[in-house]
């Protein structure tokens, strides 16, 4: 677990001041679907998510100045 550095203050002033991240697993017919969601609280927008068949959803920062991730195949392991 990593330190709280926030101390609870989910307010920012500036965009990219401060990211939040949050990891929750899903029930499919074909398992467990893990997703990752990363949050700018200047605005609460949504900068970036991951799926994974496992808890290693790994969000990539692109050139384009966003996240995207690999999505996992769903039924064809």
């Amino acid at each position: 677990m990593s330190e709280n550095l926030l101390n609870r203050e989910f307010t920012s002033e500036h965009t990219s001041e401060k990211w939040v991240s949050d990891l929750t697993y899903i029930r499919t017919k074909n398992g467990w679907l893990y997703l990752t969601v990363i949050m700018d609280l200047f605005d609460w927008e949504i900068i970036g998510w991951a799926m994974s068949s496992d808890m290693t959803a790994n969000p990539q920062w692109s050139q384009h100045g966003k996240w995207q991730s690999e999505t996992a195949q769903w039924g064809k392991e």
